[in-house]
């Protein structure tokens, strides 16, 4: 594990991928995109995907947190947009890593 083994706790010590076909993804064919955030299979399609409300709550969202006292008040602050509706947020290094799912619905 090398790209993005900072993450590798978040997902169980298993890459992202793996953890969302596991965890996530149901019974949904693995070819198939999921409605879930950054799915990995949404790059399997060559369809471009469509804009969703949730965008604009993920960038209301990112703008809510890099404005937010947290943010100022920390020496490292660090904000990545990792995919549709996924954003990582981390306060300091070290720091804890917290990883912001926004589904376009509700968890079963």
């Amino acid at each position: 594990m090398e790209l993005l083994a900072d993450q590798f706790d978040v997902f169980e010590q298993m890459h992202y991928v793996c953890f969302h076909y596991e965890f996530e993804h149901g019974d949904i064919d693995p070819d198939r995109e999921c409605a879930w955030g950054g799915c990995p299979s949404a790059v399997v399609s060559a369809a471009h995907r469509a804009e969703e409300p949730r965008d604009s709550l993920v960038e209301e969202l990112i703008d809510d947190l890099a404005s937010s006292d947290l943010a100022s008040e920390s020496l490292n602050f660090r904000l990545e947009r990792l995919g549709p509706g996924i954003v990582r947020v981390q306060y300091g290094d070290p720091g804890p890593a917290y990883l912001i799912t926004v589904r376009s619905e509700p968890c079963r």
